[in-house]
């Protein structure tokens, strides 16, 4: 029993190594869900957007207003100027609230 303890976390660690990269293509799916959901341009996230609104590149509803001025303090605890260098000008034209 002594000599399968390894088994475990090998098998734990190739599961994660699988997963990743299908892990970040799920998150960026939510991320721009939400972003669609709100509002915005279906291939762009809500720290892009949030980051052209405090940029001051376009208005934005007062909704979106209020969630950028909350995600973007959030995401720079672990990232800081994450929401200014995901700024992305070749996405943003298709949002649907101007």
């Amino acid at each position: 029993m002594k000599t399968l303890r390894w088994v475990v976390p090998a098998l734990l660690l190739l599961v994660m190594a699988l997963a990743i990269p299908y892990s970040r293509n799920l998150l960026l799916w939510l991320d721009q869900g939400a972003n669609t959901a709100l509002g915005g341009d279906p291939r762009e996230t809500v720290s892009s957007t949030c980051g052209k609104v405090r940029a001051g590149h376009y208005r934005a509803p007062v909704h979106r207003y209020a969630l950028c001025w909350w995600v973007c303090p959030l995401l720079n605890v672990t990232d800081a100027g994450h929401c200014d260098a995901a700024i992305d000008p070749a996405v943003g034209e298709k949002r649907t609230t101007r």
